[in-house]
């Protein structure tokens, strides 16, 4: 009968690092697979935080609008009626004050886009930010799957190992024990 281990005699610290190595293939298959899956996790929720943070922002840029549209109705409304008046009055002096009070609601109406428009560059901004980190994701998702392959790969290949690492190394120290019992035995 053809014996496998006499063919590797005198190699169990072989076997032992096949058996040890495909203990820790296995034990890299359920570890690394996990700390990515679990980064990638933490990822999506940071990027799911600045998404809602961006909608609350451009809601309350959206209502800012709304307020201004509503505020520049109500200054030109405004703006409409003193310039009634002016050319009611008959007096140079009202006609300048009424002048000058046209041009200070005209100034307070044209500084109210200047901030939503800042406010506005500043979601563009973010926007294209959070498209890229959105691409980001899913090319880490796209990682995520692989390394469920990679695990696979690795519990077959690091369980194989370990089987027949242990196996061979079990059969290596059951001949050298009856070979030192045949040593002990001899006459």
């Amino acid at each position: 009968m053809f014996d496998l281990n006499s063919l590797f005699a005198g190699n169990d610290n072989l076997f032992k690092f096949l058996f040890v190595g495909g203990v820790m293939m296995v034990l890299f298959a359920f570890v690394y697979p996990l700390q990515k899956k679990q980064s990638l996790e933490l990822e999506i929720n940071a990027f799911n935080k600045e998404v809602s943070l961006l909608n609350k922002e451009i809601n309350d840029v959206e209502k800012q609008c709304h307020d201004a549209n509503k505020s520049d109705s109500l200054t030109i409304l405004g703006i409409k009626r003193l310039q009634r008046q002016r050319e009611i009055s008959k007096t140079p002096a009202v006609k300048e004050q009424l002048t000058k009070q046209i041009n200070k609601l005209k100034d307070e109406a044209s500084s109210i886009p200047n901030g939503l428009e800042a406010k506005v560059q500043n979601i563009q901004i973010k926007k294209i930010i959070l498209d890229f980190n959105k691409g980001r994701i899913k090319i880490l998702q796209g990682h995520a799957s692989q390394f469920r392959w990679y695990e696979i790969v690795l519990i077959v290949v690091g369980s194989t190992f370990a089987a027949v690492g242990l196996f061979f190394w079990a059969l290596s120290c059951r001949n050298t024990e009856r070979l030192k019992i045949k040593e002990i035995n001899k006459p």
